[in-house]
């Protein structure tokens, strides 16, 4: 059997291995780019600081998907309260604007990501329509100079093999 893959409508499919390496990634992009703000917490405004972390969670969202950018949007949000909210090194609130700044900044990292996790999820699905149409094409190509019914049964098993991984038989 030869192995081609061209899906109709599988999803990708997502396994623990595969979440814990996003999430250990996530973690280790969260604290680096803690780690590479620290020294400049002093001179950064704390809006400023704010986008970082958030333009951070739209590429996790855009890279990894959902669950990531979750989990990356609820990192970032407790890597910005303790490291750069004063009190520093703390999750007191002196202020209770940074309160409300924490709030909004969880919904706009959280609205981020869905917005991008349903456009990667629109761009597989377009992908996914190319190569059912390609296929299509190329079937309707093979079948334009056919006279017998026999010289049909190739290019229809052929066409089954490609895009469903199963073997056909065709009853002329």
């Amino acid at each position: 059997r030869r192995c081609h893959q061209v899906p109709f409508m599988n999803a990708p499919r997502s396994s623990l291995l595969l979440t814990v390496k996003d999430e250990f990634l996530v973690v280790l992009l969260v604290g680096l780019v803690t780690l590479f703000l620290l020294p400049l917490r002093n001179y950064l405004l704390v809006a400023n600081i704010l986008m970082v972390y958030l333009f951070l969670v739209f590429l996790i969202a855009l890279k990894l998907g959902r669950r990531s950018s979750i989990f990356a949007s609820i990192f970032s949000l407790f890597a910005f309260f303790y490291y750069f909210l004063p009190p520093h090194s703390s999750f007191e609130i002196i202020d209770l604007q940074y309160l409300l700044t924490l709030i909004f900044m969880l919904l706009i990292a959280l609205i981020t990501s869905h917005l991008t996790s349903g456009l990667r999820t629109q761009v597989y699905l377009a992908e996914n329509r190319e190569r059912r149409i390609r296929s299509l094409y190329e079937l309707a190509s093979e079948l334009t100079g056919i006279v017998t019914p026999v010289q049909i049964v190739q290019p229809c098993r052929r066409f089954i093999w490609d895009n469903f991984d199963e073997e056909a038989i065709l009853l002329i």
